[in-house]
């Protein structure tokens, strides 16, 4: 399962509401090499005890493939950007095309892969 967000969760307190309300244990967390995405997962990485993996915005082939390849059965979230989001979604296999307007900030992207079929796009709005 993969959660992507271009959400900027600001405070220790929104990541905690964040992990309640979806009632998910993150075990990978993946941002950009940009500021605002490490700024986005540091709540949620201090609330876990986990510490982020920097990939390069532009390397979203390498990340899928990382994620395929080291972390097939855990629940990452991965916090990117509005114009690599979507790549990577594709990337994942959900074929109908995501849109994420540039100024949109309260998406979360969840995508089930399932081993046997088809993976699942849901997409939340906070």
């Amino acid at each position: 399962m993969l959660l992507l967000t271009t959400r900027y969760v600001r405070t220790y307190r929104q990541a905690h509401t964040l992990l309640k309300y979806i009632s998910i244990r993150i075990e990978f967390l993946c941002t950009s090499e940009f500021k605002r995405t490490a700024q986005t997962a540091a709540p949620l990485a201090t609330k876990l005890g986990i510490t982020p993996t920097v990939v390069p915005a532009q390397n979203s082939m390498d990340l899928v493939q990382k994620l395929r390849r080291e972390h097939p059965h855990d629940t990452t979230l991965i916090v990117g950007h509005a114009d690599t989001l979507p790549d990577i979604i594709r990337q994942l296999g959900i074929l109908e095309p995501v849109e994420i307007p540039g100024n949109e900030f309260g998406d979360l992207f969840l995508v089930v892969v399932h081993p046997s079929s088809f993976p699942t796009l849901l997409r939340l709005h906070y």
